[in-house]
């Protein structure tokens, strides 16, 4: 599912390309709701302000409309945080900080407000009646943010 992305620092000089490689089919997940309810996620990528890549969840009801949004890889800040097992490992981005997943019928998602947060919280979310719900299961001290915010 998850595809290393280039590292831009210029535009790509052919958009239909870019768009092929890194949206497409492989960017659909069906996710199953507490509600019994079936919700599109959609994988995007997107440039940060700083120099880098990021990638998130994008939460769709079956009408299509926008339910919300969750951080995979926002690679261009880096957090130093107590514990750096809290980062999901997934293949292919090891030197990256992966701060969602999907397990079945739950996201589990690393949250930090913003930069000036002295904490990130681990939660898990699920959907119910078109909406994010989440529960907190732990919070991490963050010891210095690098990178834009």
């Amino acid at each position: 599912m998850f595809r290393i992305m280039n590292d831009f620092e210029e535009a790509p000089d052919n958009y239909i390309s870019y768009i092929n490689e890194y949206f497409n089919e492989d960017n659909f997940i069906i996710f199953s709701g507490a509600d019994d309810v079936n919700y599109l996620i959609v994988e995007t990528f997107f440039l940060p302000p700083a120099n880098g890549i990021g990638m998130d969840y994008n939460f769709y009801n079956q009408n299509f409309e926008f339910i919300g949004a969750l951080d995979v890889i926002v690679q261009g800040q880096s957090l130093q945080v107590e514990d750096e097992s809290i980062f999901y490992n997934k293949e292919g981005y090891e030197d990256y900080q992966i701060r969602s997943r999907i397990d079945n019928d739950k996201i589990y998602n690393l949250y930090q407000k913003d930069c000036l947060d002295d904490y990130i919280e681990e939660r898990i979310y699920t959907i119910n009646n078109n909406r994010l719900e989440y529960e907190v299961i732990n919070t991490y001290q963050v010891f210095e943010v690098a990178g834009a915010c």
